[in-house]
């Protein structure tokens, strides 16, 4: 994946007072920052929580690379959650129904590991933009899908410059193991079961269908 270089020059060109007839681009941070977050990343670049993989398979089920932001997921049993509103910090615990939905965004949350204001600045600093500098730090965007819980108890910046320190060092320190998306089934599969029902009318036989996540 590269983002032409050509884009990000235009930013910096155009943020600069008096370059053509004095438009300037407001926030060209934003901007970059806007454009990184957008990149689809390949699967090889995301991390799911061991606490979010087990409440995703007990209550919802199917693919969680499926499900994003605000679409909505639907539970798949009664049981409970916490769910969190816009940006506020502190979340509510209650049960949910079989059939209700909530988005995604309200229970699960997509960390990015390297904070992308970082690879702005690392960008946005550079006096001599390549191609293979763009690669390079687009290569260090990796995400981890966790409960919204989760992201709320780990430090939005401080100590986040390598993968692997995050992973081992910060989310640890929270109780936070995580998984490589990759080496996680999500695929459903059926499992029969015989069972023995009798009546005024004589012995039947049915099948009881129950959905296993692998």
């Amino acid at each position: 994946m590269n983002i032409p270089k050509e884009t990000i020059e235009q930013i910096k060109f155009y943020s600069k007072s008096g370059d053509f007839n004095n438009y300037q681009i407001a926030n060209r941070k934003y901007l970059l920052n806007q454009i990184l977050r957008q990149i689809k990343l390949p699967i090889e670049k995301y991390y799911i929580s061991i606490n979010a993989l087990n409440l995703w398979k007990e209550m919802f089920g199917g693919p969680i690379m499926d499900y994003w932001y605000n679409k909505k997921i639907k539970a798949l049993v009664d049981g409970n959650i916490t769910r969190f509103v816009g940006a506020k910090k502190d979340g509510s615990y209650g049960s949910i129904s079989s059939g209700s939905s909530v988005e995604y965004r309200s229970v699960f949350h997509d960390d990015h590991i390297i904070p992308i204001s970082k690879l702005v600045d690392e960008l946005m600093n550079s006096d001599n933009l390549t191609d293979e500098l763009i690669c390079s730090v687009v290569n260090k965007i990796s995400v981890c899908r966790m409960l919204k819980v989760e992201d709320r108890s780990v430090p939005r910046l401080k100590g986040r410059e390598t993968e692997e320190q995050v992973i081992n060092v910060i989310y640890r320190n929270k109780g936070i193991e995580v998984l490589k998306m990759v080496d996680v089934n999500f695929e459903k599969w059926y499992d029969y079961k015989i069972c023995a029902i009798y009546s005024k009318y004589g012995l039947w036989i049915v099948c009881l269908k129950m959905m296993i996540f692998s």
